[in-house]
């Protein structure tokens, strides 16, 4: 079996240009410390899925430590950072009383370069932010930020040049959004018109496209893929947002964003993690004295990012997700078309409402 995952890994070290003065290897993954943090980068043994050989790339930074009081305030924070994230997820551990950031991600033989680029970027982002939100929240929980301590080269003074990325970042979001492109959308409604029902489109514009897979015995799942959405910090780019039914109240929807969150890093899990989970209220038009929630992934991929044909990428890799968290959510269900449950919602008048600018955190 072919090890893709330390093709990658060490593929992810070369272009980040890792300093060994700042890091730790191991067989199967590295540590480094860009500043204060340290960040961790692990690969799994192969495993086999799907007919192909297959690693997961795990990649996470502990940003608190020691938190003891996890209070509605941080709570709210973490549904912020969750709703804007880009490739990492927040998720508090009670039991060791940290606050971790984090990804996870699968690759194999043929996406080896296409994943070395996009889990470096994805990976500097989420120390940068790490960097920036850990001593505000360190200010509401009583935690204390892990400052790291090289075993030879001591505490961080001066951040590596890396660490400046975000920047870059938001310079290209300053143009308009990469992926508002009708043609690179359309093939997300094409991929859907043919798996014979499976997963339904009703088209794509130039700045959208919705797709559905079934989700519980007689319902759908949501994904929109938003290309007119910009992030707070980072600009134009795409926002793939999933969204489920039944909802719950806010504390069962907290619980379960922290549930899946954490979920991934579990020592034998291969549950992917480009993104988060986070609660959001059922009908994205409501605010936050909304009265039912309901556990929603989200994921905002930066002009910086952008390549022929990510959007369909995307929305594989959401539909993928979303036929995990159904078997997770209802296991044992048989196959189900989401064109027949579509019809019989049109049916019954209970159709999803699209999001739009200025729902969530979305800009109007």
């Amino acid at each position: 079996m072919t090890d893709a995952g330390l093709r990658t890994l060490w593929g992810i070290w070369d272009l980040l240009q890792v300093d060994d003065a700042w890091a730790e290897r191991s067989d199967r993954g590295f540590t480094w410390i860009g500043s204060r943090l340290r960040q961790y980068f692990t690969v799994t043994e192969p495993y086999e899925d799907l007919g192909m050989a297959l690693c997961q790339i795990r990649v996470r930074a502990i940003a608190l430590e020691q938190v003891d009081d996890w209070n509605a305030q941080a709570q709210w924070r973490l549904i912020e950072l969750n709703r804007t994230a880009v490739g990492s997820a927040w998720f508090f551990d009670p039991e060791t009383r940290q606050l971790c950031t984090g990804l996870s991600l699968a690759v194999h033989d043929d996406v080896v370069d296409d994943r070395i680029r996009e889990i470096a970027t994805y990976s500097m982002l989420q120390l940068i932010e790490a960097e920036r939100v850990a001593d505000s929240i360190a200010g509401v929980t009583g935690g204390s930020v892990p400052v790291a301590s090289h075993a030879v080269s001591g505490v961080r003074t001066i951040p590596d040049d890396m660490m400046n990325l975000e920047e870059l970042v938001a310079r290209e979001g300053a143009e308009p959004s990469r992926f508002a492109d009708e043609g690179d959308l359309a093939l997300v409604a094409q991929w859907a018109r043919k798996t014979g029902g499976r997963v339904f489109s009703a088209g794509a514009s130039q700045a959208a496209v919705c797709v559905e897979i079934p989700h519980g015995p007689h319902d759908t799942a949501l994904i929109e893929l938003l290309a007119s959405v910009r992030h707070p910090r980072l600009g134009s780019g795409l926002l793939s947002l999933t969204r489920y039914r039944p909802g719950g109240n806010l504390p069962q929807a907290l619980a379960e964003m922290h549930a899946l969150n954490s979920l991934p890093f579990a020592e034998t899990s291969v549950m992917p993690l480009v993104g988060a989970w986070s609660a959001w209220p059922l009908n994205v038009h409501d605010g936050l004295d909304a009265v039912t929630w309901a556990p929603a992934f989200s994921t905002f991929t930066p002009n910086y990012m952008w390549r022929p044909g990510f959007a369909l990428n995307e929305a594989m890799r959401a539909g993928y997700r979303a036929m995990l968290y159904d078997r997770h959510r209802y296991p044992g269900l048989p196959e189900r078309s989401a064109e027949e449950a579509v019809h019989r919602r049109v049916l019954s008048a209970q159709p999803w409402t699209p999001s739009r600018p200025g729902d969530g955190w979305l800009p109007a």
